[in-house]
Formats: C-alpha cells, sequence, structure tokens
C-alpha cells in the first residue's frame, strides 16, 4: 500500500458527496441518527468491495445499460433525500419523519432502520462509488495483485471512509446543539446541495460518462 493510494483515500472520502451530506443531515436531528446512517453508508461500501473482490463490480462496470440504470436511481434517491431534508426545515421534524401514530417503543425501532436504510441506498445507488472500487482501487493494488492484497486495499478505503464519516455525524450533530437556527440554514445547505448532487447524476454525471 503506497503513500500514493493513502492520500488519494483522503481525497476521495473527505471530499464533500452524497454520503456525507446524508450523514449530516440525519445528525443535525441526533447524533444517533447520523451515527447510523453512517453504518448504513459504511455497509453499502462492504457490499462494493465484495463486488470488486468477486469481478461482479468489473460486469457492472462494463454493462452501460446497468451503470446507467444505477445512475438514474440514484440520481432520483438524492433529490428525494435532499427534498425530504428541505421538507424538514418548514414542516418541522416530527412531521418529516413521516412515523405513523404508534408507541414511542415503535418509533425508536422505526427510526435507527430508516436511517440505516437511508444511509445504505445513498452510498449503493451512487455509481461513483462503485467506479471507485472497481477501477480506482484495484489501479493502486497494481494489475498483478492477489485476491488478498485487494481486499486489503478496499478495506482500507472502506476504514478510512467509516472513520471520516463517524467524524461528519459527530460534528453535524454539535452544530445541531447550537440551536435551532444553525440547525435550520444547515439543513437547508445539505437539502439544497444533495438535490443538486442528484440533478448533476442524472444531467453531467462527468466521472462516470467520462
Amino acid at each position: 500500500m503506497t503513500v500514493a493510494f493513502v492520500i488519494a483515500v483522503a481525497f476521495m472520502v473527505m471530499t464533500p458527496g452524497p454520503d456525507s451530506l446524508a450523514i449530516a443531515d440525519a445528525a443535525l436531528r441526533s447524533r444517533t441518527d447520523g451515527v447510523v446512517t453512517a453504518l448504513g453508508a459504511v455497509t453499502g461500501m462492504l457490499v462494493f468491495t465484495a463486488a470488486a473482490c468477486t469481478g461482479l463490480g468489473a460486469l457492472l462496470v462494463a454493462a452501460p445499460a446497468a451503470l446507467d440504470a444505477l445512475r438514474i436511481v440514484g440520481g432520483i434517491y438524492l433529490i428525494f433525500v435532499g427534498l425530504t431534508s428541505l421538507r424538514s426545515v418548514v414542516r418541522g421534524p416530527a412531521d418529516a419523519e413521516d412515523i405513523s401514530p404508534g408507541s414511542l417503543a415503535s418509533q425508536r425501532i422505526l427510526a435507527p432502520a430508516r436511517r440505516f436504510g437511508r444511509g445504505f441506498l445513498v452510498d449503493m445507488t451512487n455509481p461513483k462509488t462503485l467506479v471507485v472500487f472497481v477501477t480506482v482501487v484495484p489501479a493502486f493494488a497494481g494489475p498483478d495483485a492477489d485476491y488478498r492484497t485487494l481486499v486489503g486495499h478496499c478495506l482500507f478505503l472502506v476504514v478510512f471512509a467509516a472513520a471520516w464519516f463517524l467524524t461528519v455525524a459527530l460534528l453535524a450533530a454539535r452544530i445541531g446543539t447550537l440551536g435551532p437556527r444553525s440547525e435550520r440554514w444547515t439543513a437547508i445547505v445539505t437539502g439544497g446541495v444533495m438535490c443538486g448532487f442528484g440533478i448533476a447524476i442524472l444531467v453531467l454525471d462527468p466521472f462516470v460518462r467520462g
């Protein structure tokens, strides 16, 4: 594992993207929401690791129709998440969760599951994540890398991302405690940027197409 790979991983992970924005948006409501969303995103990256190491990811990248389908679904889902965040600013957190009336125990069970699922889906529907695991990571591992080396490089990326995602969750949760105004404006920014990411993936998408 080279220094160049570590630097590349830091750049790819720490550059704001759909995962970190979704985590920050959830953490504004509570630290637990942010951490659970981060765990969902990391789980998605583990699925991409398995796909990259088994060759399934390469098949998807080689199939333009499959990659386009993933891009369209990912773009639409990001716009949905962004609009949900913006709606929460207008309607309030209780309405934004869309939790049907029920016991407090049911709400405690449903909310973490929804947050985990949102983090997982945001990561899994991001075609750029698939491309990173299937093309960028193997390029740094080398053409003659064995299975163990490839897995090690992928897991390093996952562990680095997990640490960064948890950091984002803790920082965003801290912002959420500063007061309603800070939380409101941060939610507007994260929601708007997620909508922008979704539109960019649908319309521009230079990384995947280029």
